[in-house]
C-alpha cells in the first residue's frame, strides 16, 4: 500500500489523518500524566514523544486554548482522568469498507481533462 493510499483510507476511517491522530493521543496522554502530578514538564514531554517542553506547551495551548498549568488545575480539581491513554501497538483487522479510486499514470495538469 502506498504512503498516500494509507493516509486516504486511515483519514476515511478514523475521521483524522495520521498526524493529528497521533498528536491528539499525545496530548491526551500528557494530560493523564498531568493530572497524576508525578512528573514535571520536560520529563511528560519527553515521554509523549514531544521534541522539548516548548513544544508540548505550545501543542497544549493550541487545541486546548490553555496553558498547561491551567489545564494542570483544573485537571486536579475533577475526579475522572482524561480520555483516553495511548494504547499498545498491535495489528488488528477492521471490517471491510468498499473504496474507489482511479489510477493515473501521467501529468497531473492534464488528468482532469478527458482522452477518448
Amino acid at each position: 500500500m502506498s504512503d498516500r493510499n494509507f493516509q486516504v483510507i486511515f483519514t476515511t476511517t478514523m475521521n483524522e489523518n495520521p498526524h493529528q491522530y497521533i498528536t491528539r493521543l499525545r496530548i491526551e496522554h500528557a494530560m493523564n500524566l498531568l493530572k497524576d502530578n508525578k512528573m514535571s514538564m520536560p520529563e511528560i514531554s519527553d515521554y509523549v514523544g514531544f521534541a522539548n517542553q516548548q513544544a508540548l506547551y505550545n501543542t497544549i495551548r493550541e487545541k486546548a486554548h490553555t496553558t498547561p498549568s491551567q489545564t494542570k488545575a483544573d485537571l486536579l480539581q475533577k475526579s475522572e482522568t482524561y480520555p483516553l491513554v495511548i494504547p499498545p501497538y498491535k495489528i488488528t483487522n477492521i471490517s471491510q469498507k468498499r473504496i474507489i479510486y482511479i489510477s493515473y499514470i501521467g501529468n497531473y495538469d492534464t488528468c482532469n481533462s478527458p482522452v477518448f
